[in-house]
């Protein structure tokens, strides 16, 4: 963007749209890893149950896949489930991938099996 200053010579004025585009590069985005998802809360949602909420660091969650919640998941200690339904910004969506925050229900995880899940 141009601008003319006070003594009418003309002045390059970066916006922060040109310093955003220019100098801030999109992380990047691994769909094919593992999935990795730190959960950042759990919901008590009527009706729905514990929704699981989290930001997606990389790989991709789907409904129907099977997910295991570490590191309090060990051999003597199963702490796993079934992600049951995906959703961003009260939607559901068929996946969701790095970068997305995204809120699912699970099943078979039980608080007495993921005591580190239960006091998020």
């Amino acid at each position: 963007m141009d601008a003319v200053a006070a003594d009418n010579s003309t002045v390059h004025i970066d916006t922060l749209l040109d310093a955003l585009n220019n100098y801030v590069k999109v992380p990047e985005r691994k769909t094919d890893a593992p999935l990795r998802l730190p959960i950042s809360g759990i919901y008590k949602i009527k009706g729905v149950g514990d929704v699981l909420a989290g930001r997606v660091e990389q790989g991709i969650v789907k409904p129907g896949d099977e997910v295991i919640f570490m590191p309090t998941h060990t051999a003597a200690n199963k702490c796993e489930g079934k992600v049951f339904t995906v959703e961003m910004h009260h939607k559901r969506v068929d996946k969701a991938g790095p970068g997305d925050n995204v809120g699912m229900t699970s099943r078979a995880w039980t608080r007495a099996t993921c005591p580190a899940l239960a006091m998020s």
